[in-house]
C-alpha cells in the first residue's frame, strides 16, 4: 500500500513539474548578425510581442548586443501597451535585471519578481539606457543587434520597432527589422492541475487511513 501512494504522488508531482518548466517562447538567436540599432539615454527603442492563449510568468529576455561607450545603465523593461500602437506604462515586476553589454554578444536579463503576463495580450519590450532624457554623452550608448530572420515561437513579435525621444515621444522609426531576442517564460498551470493535485491528496488520505484500520474478528 505504500508503494501505491508514493507512486501516485510522483506521477502526480512529475505532472505538476512539467507544467512549471521554462520555455523559450519565441527566439531568433541562431541568426546571423545583420547590423544594429543604437540605443541611448535619448534613444528608448520598442518591439511589441503578444503572447499566446496560456497566463505565463516571465523568466528572462536575451539580447543580443554591445557598448560603443559602456557607461550609464542598459536598461531591459516590459511596458503594457498603450492600445494606439505604442508602449504603456511599466507593468508591476517590469524592470528586468542584467549586466551591461560589453563585446558582441548574447547578455540575459531575468525577472527579480513575479511578472505574470496575460493570454492573448500585447506587451512592448523596450531598451534603453538609464535616466531617460536629453542626451548626455555621459550615460553611453549600445548597439542592439539585428539578425537575418524574424524571431518566431508560439509567441509574435512584430517586425517594427518604435523610437522613443524625449522631444517626440514614441513613434515608428524602424520597419521590417529583426532585433536578435529570445524570451523565456513558464505558463502558468491551468485550474485543472490544481483539481488533480486536491484529487491526489484525498486519495493518499483515503489510503492512508485505510492502512490503520483493525479488522474486526
Amino acid at each position: 500500500m505504500k508503494e501505491l501512494k508514493m507512486s501516485i504522488l510522483f506521477c502526480v508531482l512529475t505532472f505538476f513539474t512539467a507544467q512549471l518548466k521554462s520555455e523559450t517562447v519565441v527566439s531568433n538567436l541562431g541568426a546571423a548578425d545583420n547590423g544594429f540599432m543604437q540605443v541611448a539615454n535619448d534613444i528608448w527603442l520598442g518591439v511589441e510581442f503578444t503572447t499566446d492563449n496560456h497566463s505565463f510568468l516571465l523568466d528572462s529576455i536575451t539580447l543580443r548586443a554591445e557598448a560603443y561607450q559602456n557607461k550609464g545603465t542598459f536598461s531591459v523593461n516590459i511596458f503594457s501597451s498603450a492600445g494606439s500602437g505604442i508602449p504603456g506604462s511599466l507593468v508591476s515586476g517590469g524592470h528586468l535585471q542584467g549586466i551591461n553589454p560589453v563585446s558582441n554578444g548574447l547578455y540575459t536579463f531575468s525577472a527579480t519578481s513575479t511578472l505574470e503576463l496575460a493570454p492573448l495580450t500585447s506587451y512592448y519590450l523596450v531598451v534603453g539606457v538609464d535616466p531617460f532624457g536629453g542626451y548626455n554623452p555621459d550615460y553611453g550608448q549600445f548597439m542592439w543587434r539585428l539578425g537575418t530572420q524574424p524571431a518566431s515561437g508560439n509567441w509574435a513579435v512584430s517586425p517594427n520597432v518604435l523610437w522613443d525621444h524625449p522631444d517626440y515621444g514614441w513613434f515608428v522609426t524602424y520597419q521590417n527589422l529583426t532585433p536578435v531576442l529570445a524570451i523565456n517564460a513558464t505558463v502558468v498551470p491551468e485550474p485543472s492541475i490544481g483539481c488533480l493535485l486536491v484529487i491526489a491528496g484525498i486519495i493518499l488520505a483515503v489510503f492512508g487511513r485505510r492502512t490503520n484500520w483493525v479488522p474486526l474478528r
